[in-house]
């Protein structure tokens, strides 16, 4: 039996690293914690959130006229906390419209579907991009997500 010779598997190359961490906020003056719990880190939002079930994507237009699906984290009636899994170009401040057609409306929204609002924060890691957008007028009632 004679010895059988193996040519070695040359090593692949490294992988690039991955894209930075990146996260933003905005705190305004308007934004002033009223509440002596919120230098506690307790959460004091105006209105609150409600963990969404899984539901239909949401549109998202920006203003450069791109529009993207997001994947809905929670809501509230001041605003939503959104999930996309693809590169976009985040300004905080700037002004977003959701587009709620692919759910059930308070009848206040129903003729348009569409409700103003404003990015607040995000956080990217890799490809995913949690973000906050806050409603430019608080919602009457929150839309039955579907």
């Amino acid at each position: 039996m004679q010895p059988s010779s193996f040519l070695p598997v040359p090593e692949p190359p490294p992988l690039p690293p991955p894209p930075p961490f990146e996260a933003a906020i905005i705190l305004t003056a308007s934004d002033p914690p009223s509440d002596p719990a919120a230098s506690t880190g307790q959460d004091v939002r105006r209105f609150p959130r409600q963990q969404a079930s899984p539901c239909r994507p949401l549109k998202v237009l920006l203003p450069a006229a791109s529009c993207f699906s997001a994947d809905i984290l929670d809501i509230s009636l001041g605003g939503v906390c959104l999930l996309i899994t693809h590169h976009q170009e985040l300004r905080i401040g700037q002004d977003v419209t959701l587009g709620f057609s692919a759910h059930r409306l308070p009848e206040v929204l129903q003729s348009r579907g569409l409700v103003q609002a404003r990015l607040r924060w995000y956080v990217r890691s890799r490809s995913v991009t949690t973000m906050g957008v806050g409603f430019d007028v608080p919602l009457p009632e929150l839309p039955e997500l579907l």
